[in-house]
């Protein structure tokens, strides 16, 4: 399903922006215009939060492997480049951030905060399996048997609990920056996080069944955090049911639930981000 490719491929969390990837060679720090033999590393000491958006100033900006000058070059970023900052840093004058599919550092004083009206919020979670019959369902999905992880499992039950949390925790961690620069967030969940988007052929899945689709711990986070936000806004994408529908939580919160059939993607809808 298109929400799950999009899943996999999106960093966890990203502020709307351009992602720009360069193509350029890794220069030297003689040659870097941002990295000056005077640069002091605490030039800008000001702290960033995990999940802000960051627009490179400099005319090219190195992505260095650790936070300082004789440290390797991963990649050099562009001017007016859109990354996103992936651990709350700055203190030392140096931020960690995404940058395509690499991660580094870069010079505090040569990024800006976008300021942005709306984000985009990322887990490939899987099931939690804590709604309906829950152990005492009598479904068994052929994920159990094809994924890895799941199928060396002592305890399944125990392993899904386990990934629900860490989604759950993934938001509980990242929602509070987002939401606080941003009106609206979108958010992108494999599994759905409520009984209420767990469809299948236009009707809520049964107890037997629930468990099996659904993400209640994240959905917990979402709502909880949503009630303490009255005045933004949320959508929650998802799939996994192979099923579509909309679901109304709160008055602030909607989940839209993707279908789809295997091997046979879609465009579900368009949402227009501004």
């Amino acid at each position: 399903m298109l929400v799950e490719t999009l899943l996999r491929r999106a960093a966890l969390l990203l502020s709307v922006g351009t992602l720009a990837l360069s193509a350029c060679a890794p220069v030297t720090p003689d040659d870097d215009p941002s990295e000056d033999a005077d640069e002091d590393d605490s030039a800008l000491s000001s702290v960033v939060q995990a999940g802000t958006s960051l627009r490179v100033t400099a005319s090219a900006l190195n992505l260095r492997k650790n936070a300082n000058t004789s440290s390797q070059v991963l990649d050099v970023i562009d001017n007016g480049t859109v990354i996103v900052c992936t651990q709350t840093s700055g203190g030392n004058g140096w931020v960690r951030v995404q940058f395509g599919a690499k991660q580094g550092w870069v010079s505090r004083q040569y990024v800006e905060v976008v300021e942005d009206d709306e984000g985009l919020a990322g887990v490939a979670a899987h099931v939690g399996e804590r709604l309906g019959e829950g152990r005492r369902s009598r479904v068994l999905l052929n994920d159990a048997v094809l994924i890895e992880d799941l199928r060396e499992s002592q305890d399944l039950f125990a392993e899904l609990h386990a990934l629900g949390d860490e989604a759950a925790a993934h938001f509980e961690e990242h929602l509070p920056a987002a939401l606080a620069r941003s009106e609206r967030v979108i958010v992108a969940i494999h599994a759905p996080p409520f009984r209420e988007a767990c469809w299948h052929e236009g009707r809520i899945s049964d107890d037997d069944w629930l468990p099996h689709f659904t993400c209640h711990a994240a959905g917990q986070v979402l709502e909880r955090t949503m009630r303490a936000h009255r005045d933004k806004q949320m959508t929650v994408v998802c799939g996994h049911t192979h099923s579509g529908g909309h679901a109304r939580i709160l008055s602030n919160l909607e989940v839209r639930t993707g279908a789809a059939d295997y091997e046979r993607p879609e465009v579900q809808t368009t949402l227009v981000i501004e």
